[in-house]
């Protein structure tokens, strides 16, 4: 009988890892390295680096994007002024309120001179209306944000 030399358990592994590697189109680096990162243990972001130290792994982590409580405030502000234009514009004329839209609010502000022509009044007049509008809001906004009549 003939003595074949055994193969070895690492070679039985490189076979496999070459026959896997082949039948999912990736390069044989790449199964092992997925082998490893299957084989290693989880960890909590949790848990203390050291057990004589308080601080977590995931305090050591960086994140450079938004901080949430900041965002999360933001979002509110935005909620209240809206809340807050909506009720406000309520108290204006239909007029004003028109000449605040399109002048104020609006991305590209119309001119006086066109507001002028589309109420068929003059420029003037119609910077008059909207100084008025913006006195009431202001008038309005301190009502309602005590605190702002103090700044």
């Amino acid at each position: 009988m003939c003595d074949l030399p055994e193969a070895s358990d690492h070679d039985d592994h490189m076979i496999n890892v070459a026959k896997l590697a082949k039948r999912v189109g990736v390069k044989e680096t790449q199964v092992t390295e997925m082998a490893a990162r299957m084989k290693a243990h989880d960890l909590s972001l949790d848990r203390q680096v050291r057990e004589t130290s308080q601080d977590s792994f995931a305090d050591t982590m960086s994140y450079d994007g938004p901080n949430q409580e900041q965002t999360l405030t933001e979002l509110q502000d935005l909620k209240n002024l809206q809340a807050w234009t909506r009720q406000a514009l309520a108290t204006l004329s239909r007029r004003e309120k028109y000449i605040i839209e399109i002048r104020v609010l609006a991305e590209d502000g119309m001119a006086l001179k066109q507001l002028g022509k589309h109420f068929g009044i003059t420029r003037e007049r119609s910077r008059k209306i909207e100084r008025a509008a913006l006195d009431k809001l202001g008038r309005h906004y301190v009502e309602s944000h005590p605190a702002a009549a103090l700044c």
